[in-house]
C-alpha cells in the first residue's frame, strides 16, 4: 500500500486531496509491503508449497478495500475531512485502448494502470477468487491498521509523486 502515500491510488494525503477514480466502490486487492516481504521469506522457507504456480495474497477481506474505504479511512486516521475530485476512468480506460491501438504505447500507460485497478467496467484487478494466503501464511488486518502503518511510515505530510498522482485521459 505504498501507492497510497505516493499518489497511485489517488490520495494526496499531505494536502488532504482525494481522486476518486470511477464510484470508488471498485475492489482493490492491494498488499503492504511488509506482507509481501514476510510472503516471500515464506515461499523461500517453504518453496515446495508455492513450487511452479502464481500465488496471489491480499491480506484484506473480499470487499473491504476500495477507495471510498481508503478516504473514510484516511480521515478517520488523520482526523480530518479530505476534499474530493471525481474522475472520470471510463475517459481515461478509453482513450488509452485507443492510444494503443494506434501503438503508442508509451502514451496509453498511464491510464491503463490506473483503469486496471479502479475502472469497474474492464477492470483486470479481480483477483478474489485466487488468494491464496494459507500458503505463505499470510494474516489477514483492518484497513484501518495498514493506513495507520502508512501514514506511520511516510509521516501525515509526505509528499506524492505529482505524475502518479494526476492520471488525466491521455490526448488522442
Amino acid at each position: 500500500m505504498t501507492g497510497l502515500a505516493k499518489g497511485p491510488a489517488g490520495f494526496d494525503i499531505a494536502n488532504r486531496h482525494a481522486r476518486i477514480y470511477g464510484t470508488g466502490n471498485h475492489p482493490l486487492y492491494w498488499t503492504p509491503l511488509p506482507t509481501i516481504g514476510l510472503a516471500a521469506a515464506n515461499m523461500l522457507r517453504n518453496p515446495d508449497a508455492v513450487a511452479n504456480r502464481a500465488v496471489y495474497i491480499c491480506p484484506f477481506a473480499p470487499g473491504s478495500l476500495t477507495q471510498n474505504i481508503l478516504l473514510s479511512t484516511l480521515e478517520k486516521v488523520l482526523d480530518t475531512k479530505f476534499t474530493i475530485e471525481n474522475v472520470d476512468v471510463a475517459k481515461i480506460n478509453e482513450n488509452a485502448r485507443i492510444a494503443l491501438e494506434r501503438e503508442e504505447g508509451g502514451k496509453a500507460m498511464k491510464g491503463l494502470a490506473v483503469s486496471n485497478q479502479f475502472f469497474e467496467e474492464d477492470s483486470g484487478n479481480d483477483f478474489g477468487h485466487l488468494i491464496d494466503n494459507e500458503a505463505v501464511g499470510v494474516e489477514m488486518m483492518s484497513v484501518e491498521d495498514a493506513v495507520r502503518d502508512v501514514v506511520e511510515t511516510y509521516g501525515p505530510e509526505y509528499g506524492l509523486v505529482e505524475g502518479m498522482f494526476r492520471v488525466e485521459p491521455c490526448e488522442i
